[in-house]
């Protein structure tokens, strides 16, 4: 069996095997017109699997927006800090006393509430969010948007000698994964109200 044709049973395995409730007659069918095709195999496959993921966009946009405002919020908070700051809110002396003890535990527990939301709003989904949440979206986005604003390389970042919450940079990532972890699984045992 080719490469290509290998790319094209995997594809379609994924189609039926992930396909909503609603559309799962419909990817069966996909995949018994794939059966029986003599050419065009890889041509096939991808486009059932782009039809696959339109039906998964429009089932998940919720959640993919809500991951995607991730890196957001992990940079909007720490700019309230220093907007009581410059707006003379609170002293330069407090700041700075409130930033050595706290700035390191707001940062890691920041996306805490939004890990709650996506695991309540995806309760089935809680290493998902784990994933494109606290790996992708903070910690790869969020590094990408400090390099915009302050340069250097993504790798100068999570340097041996870099930190990440006062921490090692792994030691700072495992952590953040927990916290991720945390939130996630406390909004998974959480239930929507249900009106009747």
């Amino acid at each position: 069996m080719t490469i290509s044709r290998t790319v094209a049973r995997w594809m379609m395995e994924a189609v039926v095997r992930h396909s909503p409730p609603a559309r799962h007659e419909w990817a069966v069918a996909m995949q018994r017109e794939y059966d029986a095709l003599d050419r065009g195999h890889l041509a096939w496959a991808a486009g059932c699997f782009t039809a696959a993921a339109r039906w998964a966009l429009r089932r998940e946009w919720l959640y993919l927006l809500l991951i995607c405002l991730v890196p957001v919020i992990i940079e909007v908070v720490p700019r309230i800090e220093f907007d009581f700051l410059w707006y003379g809110l609170v002293s330069r002396s407090a700041f700075i006393a409130f930033e050595h003890n706290y700035a390191a535990v707001i940062g890691i527990l920041t996306p805490l509430p939004l890990a709650i939301l996506l695991g309540r709003y995806r309760p089935d989904r809680v290493g998902t969010t784990i994933i494109l949440g606290c790996l992708l979206a903070q910690h790869v986005g969020g590094t990408l948007m400090v390099m915009r604003e302050l340069g250097g390389s993504f790798l100068s970042w999570w340097a041996p000698n870099a930190t990440l919450y006062m921490m090692p940079p792994l030691a700072g990532l495992l952590t953040s994964m927990c916290v991720w972890y945390i939130g996630a699984s406390l909004g998974a045992r959480m239930r929507w109200p249900v009106h009747r």
